[in-house]
Formats: structure tokens, sequence, C-alpha cells
């Protein structure tokens, strides 16, 4: 009897680990993607000569906000996950994988809409940052 209780606890811790590795692949693979499509971004931007024209810099900043706007929303997103662990599991209702999916896809939608409503301010920081950086470079390609 004993040995089937420690077989389903066992069970169950794996079950959560091999959810957790999920989660973490899952990240990995979604930070991947938005780091390609800046990088997209950027070389769409930018043409084969790597300077900016004029008539493409308004299409240069929409962009960069786009990205630094997404990255804020990944930032918080992963912050948040990050939080909802520390909190002790409630083990009145137990717990499912589906609710764990739930959860983390609710927690995703919120924190989409939290940077897009501002956010923390990481994107305008951001934002700033890379248009100054861009800027000067602009600005040592033409000397």
């Amino acid at each position: 009897m004993q040995m089937d209780a420690i077989n389903a606890a066992a069970q169950s811790t794996a079950g959560q680990t091999s959810y957790d590795n999920a989660k973490v692949a899952a990240d990995a693979a979604q930070f991947a993607d938005v780091l390609k499509k800046a990088q997209t971004n950027l070389n769409d931007v930018q043409g084969a000569s790597g300077t900016v024209s004029a008539e493409k810099s308004a299409a240069q900043d929409k962009k960069l906000r786009e990205v630094c706007t997404g990255f804020e929303e990944m930032f918080m997103d992963m912050m948040y996950k990050q939080m909802r662990e520390t909190v002790p599991k409630d083990s009145l209702f137990g717990e499912s994988n589906a609710d764990n999916i739930l959860e983390s896809m609710r927690d995703s939608a919120v924190m989409k809409q939290a940077a897009a409503s501002g956010g923390v301010g990481l994107a305008d920081m951001l934002y700033r940052q890379m248009k100054q950086q861009s800027g000067a470079a602009i600005q040592g390609a033409k000397k």
C-alpha cells in the first residue's frame, strides 16, 4: 500500500516536471521568435545599404515601438509566471495540467493587455534608448 502512494506521488511530480520543462521550452521558443522578428524588421527597414532613408524612418519608429512593446510584454509575462510560482498551491480542489495551462494562458493575456496599455514603462525606456543609439549610428554612417 505504501509503495502505491510513493509511486503515485512520483508520477505526479514527474507530470509537473514535464509541464515545467514544456513551459520553459515554449518560453524559449517564444523569445527566439521575438528576436527573429525584430531582426527581420530591422533588416527590412535598413535595406541593403545598412542606412535608413528619410521616408522609412516613420516605419522604423513604428516597428521599433512594436518590438519594444513585445519585449515588455514577454518580460512582464515571465516575471508574472515566476511570481505565481512563489505562491503556495491550494490542495483543496486539486491541481491538473488543464488548470495550469488555463492559468498560464490567462496570465499571458493579462500581461499582453497590461503591456499594450503602458505596462511598467520598460517599452518606452527601451524605445528612447534604441532610438538614440540608432540616431547615433546613422550620424556615424554619414561621416
